[in-house]
């Protein structure tokens, strides 16, 4: 566990930092505070280091001894260390939260659990891609059967026309008498069962 900022040499505000006797150690997590320019983001950009395992090229010329509860962490062994530190800064924030209009890099981590959300995750999105695929399917099929109905309703209208010699006779027309005898045979039904 990291435990403390033993010294800084050449960083920013850092010129020459030792750890003043009494400080407090570290806590599991930790939050970095303080006046603008005061030297967080350079704090928090060193501590960044050890999660990315990689030097940051504004600190290349500084010098750091951290103190763990086992051996210290320096500029020249960080990208060894095994400590899981995790820092939320301005940098995190450019690099994998987009405000303008990109994707967003995840940054959620949930441990041994995240394989089998993950896993559940993915067979959620299958289901929801073959619904919408079952969906895109049953919509064409819809305006298919639309289609074939108002042919059928402009082929039977023009039958009419043709046959009863009703002139204007259109599909409109015969919508309306499809309805007109609805209710009619609606109502004959009411009343026969009111009969019986």
């Amino acid at each position: 566990m990291l435990k403390n900022i033993e010294k800084i040499k050449g960083l920013g505000v850092y010129q020459n930092y030792s750890k003043p006797v009494g400080t407090q150690d570290f806590g599991i997590k930790n939050l970095i505070y303080g006046w603008n320019y005061s030297g967080k983001t350079t704090l928090s950009r060193l501590f960044a280091q050890l999660e990315t395992k990689s030097t940051n090229p504004d600190l290349a010329d500084c010098e750091f001894t951290l103190g763990t509860s086992g051996d210290s962490i320096t500029e020249k062994n960080f990208s060894r260390c095994n400590l899981s530190v995790r820092v939320f800064n301005s940098d995190f924030i450019r690099e994998n939260l987009h405000f303008d209009g990109g994707s967003f890099n995840p940054i959620l981590l949930l441990g041994k659990e995240s394989e089998e959300a993950q896993r559940k995750l993915e067979e959620l999105s299958r289901q929801v891609q073959r619904s919408e695929e079952v969906q895109r399917k049953l919509d064409g099929r819809c305006e298919e059967l639309k289609t074939r109905i108002a042919q059928a309703k402009t082929d039977t209208a023009k039958f009419i026309r043709q046959h009863l010699k009703v002139d204007p006779y259109t599909a409109t027309h015969l919508a309306q008498d499809v309805l007109a005898v609805g209710v009619l045979d609606f109502q004959l039904l009411v009343l026969s069962s009111t009969e019986n």
